[in-house]
């Protein structure tokens, strides 16, 4: 996963499996991922493991070099998710 793959791979399950990838889960065949980049509740799962492991959580109207863009929340969030988890690597 890189930064390119983050910011052009379009919310769905293209992305939300880049957050399973990211956590090490090997969903069966025929077992949805869970929808990060489209559902807020779950997005929001991801917002709450970041703030566990010591992130912050800011929203800004500047780009910034750590934050995630996207069309709705869930998939900006999502986003943000990958590049915390990228810049940990």
């Amino acid at each position: 996963m890189n930064r390119q793959q983050i910011e052009t791979t379009p919310a769905g399950p293209e992305l939300d499996a880049l957050v399973a990838e990211t956590q090490g889960v090997d969903y069966p065949l025929g077992f949805a991922i869970p929808q990060y980049s489209t559902e807020i509740d779950k997005a929001w799962e991801l917002v709450e493991e970041l703030l566990k492991s010591g992130w912050r959580c800011v929203i800004t109207r500047e780009d910034g070099a750590r934050g995630g863009k996207g069309q709705a929340t869930p998939e900006a969030i999502t986003r943000a998710y990958l590049m915390a988890k990228l810049e940990e690597e």
